[in-house]
């Protein structure tokens, strides 16, 4: 017998998948927290892409590495997730990953507080503070 693709899953069975993640990160299970999101990540599920993107920031599951951390926050930044687009734009901000760049950081932090991102609206104040 054979899995179905994850993108044949509806979405009661990707919730499913989403709480044993969860469930695994909190337990400090990395490994299986990794692999779990993984699997909602490469169907483009954009809150599997964003916790991947903290896995591999945090280095847990995962060697630390900012590089695929920006790229799997990048993609659910893409499909509006605001926590990701936050994180992106501190990725920017301070040149995690390669060079650092405001006017990037500016455009996701301002996606992120159109949706009430507290930490992106404050983070444009700072930004906007300093000049930048």
């Amino acid at each position: 017998m054979t899995t179905p693709p994850l993108t044949a899953l509806n979405d009661n069975e990707k919730e499913t998948l989403r709480a044993a993640a969860t469930t695994a990160y909190e337990q400090g299970d990395y490994a299986t927290a990794r692999e779990i999101n993984a699997r909602l990540a490469e169907a483009g599920d954009a809150l599997g892409q964003y916790n991947l993107g903290v896995l591999h920031s945090e280095g847990r599951g995962v060697p630390q590495n900012y590089t695929q951390a920006r790229d799997w926050y990048e993609r659910a930044a893409e499909q509006g997730d605001a926590k990701a687009q936050t994180n992106l734009g501190v990725f920017y901000a301070d040149g995690r990953s390669g060079t650092q760049d405001y006017a990037l950081a500016r455009l996701w932090w301002e996606k992120a507080a159109a949706q009430g991102d507290a930490n992106a609206q404050i983070a444009l104040q700072m930004l906007d503070d300093l000049g930048a």
